[in-house]
Order: structure tokens, then C-alpha cells, then sequence
């Protein structure tokens, strides 16, 4: 009876928490990426830039944001340059057509460093056809000291380029929402739970001493 009631206490304790606080964060770090075979589940030999056929994502130089979260939330646009050029290829057969985004963050302290997946779609014959980035799963989340977050990634799409050995450029780009809870919520749960483990402790004791009064059952 006395767990019941413990646990029913604790669930309201939660219920009643106030709720995490979206705040200001700001978040500085940098891209690179890897091309494997679809059926790979990790790629070790990341770079600032890969190329895969007419398709180069990244830049040599670097990729690097830095984005403040307002009202919990933030876009990116510079998680990486994409190049295409008229090169003949067809993205739909290539073996190597799963495309790696690793994202490390120098801010926030503490941050957990994401791995996202994507995979390219579509042909290029000179000026005509196209590339698609789809990336599955679209979200990752993460965690940083004192809060979390979660980055989400869009889909692209680059056209073949207008005109003989001309290129087409995009970017991949995404969003960032940051929770931080507030430290009001640890105070109510610190204090629900020391109440809960008091009215144990008297409980107990009670017992101990009714059981002792009562003195030995006879047979």
C-alpha cells in the first residue's frame, strides 16, 4: 500500500514539474563527410570534402556555423557547400552513393557529436538531369551540459548545370532546437522525493514500535 502510495505521489511530482525552459544557446562547430556503400553502418574516413561523381560536398577549406538559438531555436545554413558539375554519372546505381555528415561541436561544452545518413538519387548526362540528398533518419538527437538538442537536416535537390561545363552550387542546410531545463524543476523533484523518503522512514518506525507493544503472538 505504502509503494502504491509513494509511486502515485512521485507520478504526480512529474506531472506538475514546470516545464524545461527553451533559452538562448549558442552553437559553433564544423561538417565533414564521407561516401560508403549503401550498405555500410559506420564510414571511419571522414574529410572536409567528398566528391562522388560530378557531385562534390563540403568545402576543402573547411566547414564551420555558428548559430544562437532564439526561443529555443536556430536555422543553419553552412553545414556544407555542394558543387555539380555535367558530369556523366548515374547516382541511382553507384556503390557508393550513402553520403556521411559527421557534426562536431566546440559549443556548447559537453555536446554529443551527431552522425547523420543520407542517400543520393538521380543521373546527370551533361546539362540535363539532377542529384537528390535525402537524409533518413532527418533528426538526431543530442545532448550538451545542462540541456538538449536536436538538429534537424533538409533534403536537396541540385539541378544539372545550364550549361556545358558550367556547375550548379546549393547548400545543405538544416535547424537546431535547444531545451535547458530549469533549475526549479531539480528543486521540486529534490524536495517531493526527500518528503516522500521522511513520511517512509516515520512509517516504518511506526510499525517497528505497534509491532513491539503487541508484544509475542501466542500459539
Amino acid at each position: 500500500m505504502l509503494r502504491r502510495a509513494l509511486t502515485s505521489v512521485a507520478a504526480v511530482l512529474l506531472l506538475n514539474a514546470p516545464a524545461a525552459q527553451a533559452q538562448t544557446v549558442n552553437f559553433v562547430g564544423s561538417t565533414s563527410f564521407c561516401f560508403s556503400a549503401v550498405s555500410a553502418t559506420s564510414c571511419s574516413s571522414y574529410t572536409n570534402s567528398a566528391v562522388l561523381g560530378g557531385l562534390t560536398v563540403g568545402a576543402a577549406a573547411g566547414n564551420s556555423f555558428n548559430v544562437t538559438t532564439f526561443n529555443g531555436f536556430a536555422g543553419i545554413s553552412n553545414l556544407g557547400t555542394t558543387v555539380l558539375n555535367g558530369t556523366v554519372f548515374d547516382y541511382n546505381t553507384a556503390t557508393n552513393r550513402k553520403l556521411w555528415m559527421r557534426v562536431v561541436f566546440t559549443a556548447p561544452p559537453g555536446s554529443s557529436t551527431p552522425t547523420f545518413e543520407s542517400y543520393l538519387s538521380g543521373a546527370v548526362s551533361g546539362v540535363a538531369g539532377g542529384v537528390n540528398v535525402t537524409f533518413s533518419p532527418a533528426s538526431v538527437n543530442g545532448t550538451f551540459s545542462g540541456g538538449r538538442y536536436t538538429l534537424t537536416m533538409n533534403n536537396l535537390s541540385l539541378n544539372a548545370p545550364a550549361t556545358p561545363g558550367g556547375t550548379t552550387t546549393g547548400q545543405l542546410n538544416g535547424s537546431i532546437t535547444a531545451v535547458v531545463p530549469e533549475p526549479s524543476t531539480y528543486v521540486l523533484m529534490g524536495t517531493g522525493m526527500l518528503a516522500l523518503f521522511g513520511v517512509a522512514r516515520r512509517r516504518g518506525r511506526s510499525g517497528t514500535i505497534a509491532d513491539s507493544a503487541a508484544g509475542p503472538t501466542l500459539a
